[in-house]
């Protein structure tokens, strides 16, 4: 096969890639091949649907700059009320036409009715995922956390310091993220690790975005295929040499060899559990800075893409867990922050500036 044009239709029954591979590989010899897909919305969010959707998203956002890719979604947003007309007309452009409004509204009561055709509905009629984890952050509110320029780091130079550190796989990103309070905000800096061959031998979009981001320097490339330690060990001392680094949190998974070379140092490690109960306090307070846009993290690209595979579970005691959708959606600069705020939280919290929280006072 050797398509110039190819359409896949309701891609989100495909159980697995393949043929939508098969057909992006295939119409590798044409000079302007073009790969069509149409799908309502469904229930699989490992099937290539969801990806597909995922990283159009991320592409309409700017987190990813990607000029072949292209899409719409129609569809209604957090909050709307999914029994209105208004709704029924925003997830559907030939409302009125070839979608009938007494259609819909019978369609909708009956799914006010049944859990099983409330899901048909809300997938087939209005185009929302179904059974599947919340994202966590508003990244409207996000970005406006980016919109203020970070310091130079500078700024810090024998300032209190929290670090939290994100080892993950041996093969894979590792974040070291710094954590500066003042006056109530907190400001994030975030550097990345990645062997040198993970960032040549990714495939696809992403694969270039991980070269972009190593060839600029927004990560830190590692010689060989797994990360080389003193690389990050190099980057934590300089960093204890810099500011006042109150404490260091890290994740024990993968970073026993690392940890105890710090403690041997004298280094203030402090070891941070990654189940529910351990990360939902400072993960809730976290939300609650980009919230109320107290956190300043400078628009960097690379967090800008982690943030925004934060995908949240919440158990029945309303403990929040954060976790990523898919194996290629990478979250560790946000476990790092999250795991150094917990203990920034525990030290003292956020002082805010008297001046900020009762004004100047006049005699």
């Amino acid at each position: 096969r050797n398509p110039s044009f190819s359409i896949v239709d309701e891609v989100h029954t495909h159980p697995s890639p393949e043929v939508w591979d098969v057909l992006a590989v295939a119409s590798g010899a044409r000079s302007q091949p073009l790969q069509f897909g149409i799908t309502t919305a469904g229930t699989n969010r490992d099937g290539i649907a969801y990806q597909l959707r995922d990283y159009l998203i991320k592409v309409i956002h700017n987190q990813v700059h990607d000029d072949s890719f292209w899409g719409q979604v129609y569809t209604i947003d957090s909050g709307d009320d999914w029994t209105t007309k208004a709704a029924w007309a925003k997830a559907n452009p030939n409302y009125g036409k070839s979608v009938q409004p007494d259609d819909m509204e019978r369609l909708a009561k009956q799914a006010g009715e049944s859990p099983s055709a409330r899901v048909n509905y809300m997938t087939k009629r209005l185009n929302v995922w179904q059974n599947a984890s919340e994202s966590w952050l508003n990244m409207s509110d996000w970005d406006a956390c980016g919109e203020t320029p970070l310091p130079p780091l500078e700024k810090w130079r024998g300032k209190p310091c929290y670090i939290g550190l994100d080892l993950a796989s041996v093969s894979d990103f590792a974040c070291v993220s710094l954590l500066f309070p003042e006056s109530g905000t907190v400001y994030q800096y975030v550097q990345s690790f990645l062997p040198e061959d993970t960032v040549y031998n990714k495939g696809g979009s992403m694969g270039r975005q991980y070269v972009e981001w190593g060839e600029s320097g927004k990560i830190i490339m590692t010689e060989g295929n797994v990360n080389d330690l003193r690389y990050i060990k190099e980057y934590i001392l300089k960093c204890c040499e810099t500011y006042s680094v109150r404490e260091i949190a890290y994740d024990p998974y993968g970073a026993n060899e690392l940890s105890a070379d710090m403690l041997d140092r004298g280094l203030p490690m402090v070891k941070i559990g990654q189940g529910i109960m351990s990360m939902s306090g400072p993960s809730k307070s976290y939300e609650k800075l980009v919230k109320s846009k107290k956190l300043v993290h400078g628009s960097d690209s690379v967090m800008n893409w982690m943030a925004s595979n934060c995908e949240v579970y919440t158990d029945v005691n309303d403990n929040i867990k954060i976790r990523k959708g898919t194996e290629s959606a990478k979250i560790d600069g946000v476990i790092a922050s999250v795991m150094a705020l917990g203990r920034l939280e525990i030290n003292g919290g956020l002082k805010e500036s008297a001046y900020e929280t009762r004004g100047i006072r006049t005699l």
